[in-house]
């Protein structure tokens, strides 16, 4: 994208905003994986990756290491279509002590989803390993997947800055 895909204004307010209000309409507690400073503005609480440079599978390491709660909710700072419907469908079908993750009936979306508590110690153990592939992740740990093809259009990422003016996301 060239820069921080976050900050990407989208119908008036940077990216990682809709994501956030979607967030607060479902959880009390709503945290940042990142460096320290970057997001303030949210008023959220933000957390540092004890594996900076290693991508969204340290977020989600540093998320499960800092939470008290049995599980994180996880959702991708690119994502402003999410609506908190989406969150009700994948909660409703999470299996304890297994992540959940959302499809959109043909693609996994491993970065809009739940990581229980008791996953912290195996994704530690791969981001040791040099293992940081979310997806490769998902699959090993035998995730539950929750279809969200009602949504499609909705459980989209923004990629690239050539389609993002035009609103063609992926």
């Amino acid at each position: 994208m060239g820069s921080d895909k976050a900050l990407i204004s989208w119908n008036g307010s940077p990216l990682i905003v809709h994501v956030r209000d979607c967030l607060q309409a479902r959880f009390p507690e709503v945290l940042v994986s990142a460096p320290r400073g970057r997001y303030n503005f949210l008023g959220l609480t933000v957390i540092e990756d004890e594996f900076p440079g290693l991508g969204p599978l340290a977020g989600i390491s540093a998320a499960l290491s800092f939470s008290a709660k049995p599980f994180v909710f996880v959702a991708a700072c690119d994502m402003p279509l999410i609506v908190p419907e989406m969150i009700d469908a994948i909660l409703r079908d999470a299996e304890p002590g297994r992540p959940t993750v959302a499809r959109d009936g043909t693609r996994l979306h491993p970065l809009f989803g739940v990581y229980p508590a008791s996953a912290a110690d195996q994704i530690h153990e791969r981001l040791m390993s040099g293992q940081v592939r979310v997806l490769e992740c998902v699959r090993d740990m035998q995730s539950v997947v929750v279809d969200l093809s009602p949504w499609q259009k909705q459980l989209v990422n923004v990629n690239t800055a050539a389609d993002f003016p035009r609103g063609n996301f992926r």
